[in-house]
């Protein structure tokens, strides 16, 4: 009997030290797909031809600055792109690099699901992340600046895929949050649930569909 509470009790323990993964959003989705590499042709002047790939999303919202004591959060349900990293970054102030099942240091599921809230204190240059119901950081802002200028102006939000093949990653319930002294105020919102696509992915593709139940090894099927 004992033996068998032990092992019941060490089961509990290992389950406790898995982080939790997000559950399977209800109903639509974003579907992104990443651009195979191409060069175009030599151009007449003769110059060699531009080769592009991968996926980029730059999404703008009116410009901020925020003050000395607001935080800006963002929410978002992603299973980023399985080879190379998927950047998820508010320009000026905070960025994220998914890349080899880690993120900042914390393991995130590649195959599934993952929920992620990021807080910034942009006048203290730092952000905390929380993936998955674990929370680490503070973390520095990755971005320089100096302290002239407007280098914490806050205008909009980017998603890029670092991928050297055709690949797919997947988003859901982006919100992008302002707290100051007169309240919240939503920055920018998509539950990908209406039939809009961005005119701001410059480079791959969006989609707006129902995800499968099960996504596959990587979620790239």
């Amino acid at each position: 009997m004992r033996v068998r509470t032990l092992c019941l009790l060490l089961m509990i323990a290992a389950a406790l030290c898995v982080p939790a993964g997000a559950s399977q959003p209800a109903g639509l989705a974003g579907k992104l797909i990443s651009n195979p590499p191409i060069t175009s042709p030599t151009g007449p002047t003769g110059l060699p031809g531009v080769t592009c790939t991968g996926f980029v999303w730059g999404e703008p919202f009116a410009s901020i600055l925020p003050g000395p004591d607001d935080t800006i959060t963002l929410d978002v349900a992603i299973v980023p792109f399985r080879s190379g990293s998927t950047v998820v970054s508010l320009p000026n102030v905070m960025k994220l690099r998914f890349a080899d099942g880690l993120v900042n240091g914390l393991p995130y599921k590649r195959s599934g699901w993952n929920d992620v809230r990021v807080v910034v204190r942009p006048a203290a240059h730092e952000y905390t992340l929380t993936l998955n119901g674990v929370q680490a950081g503070p973390f520095a802002n990755e971005f320089p600046c100096a302290p002239e200028g407007d280098c914490l102006t806050l205008q909009g939000l980017s998603i890029q895929g670092g991928v050297f093949e055709e690949s797919i990653a997947w988003i859901d319930s982006l919100f992008v949050v302002q707290a100051s002294a007169a309240g919240q105020a939503v920055l920018f919102q998509n539950s990908f649930d209406a039939c809009y696509l961005s005119q701001n992915v410059s480079l791959g593709g969006m989609l707006i569909v129902e995800p499968p139940q099960k996504l596959g090894f990587g979620g790239t099927r």
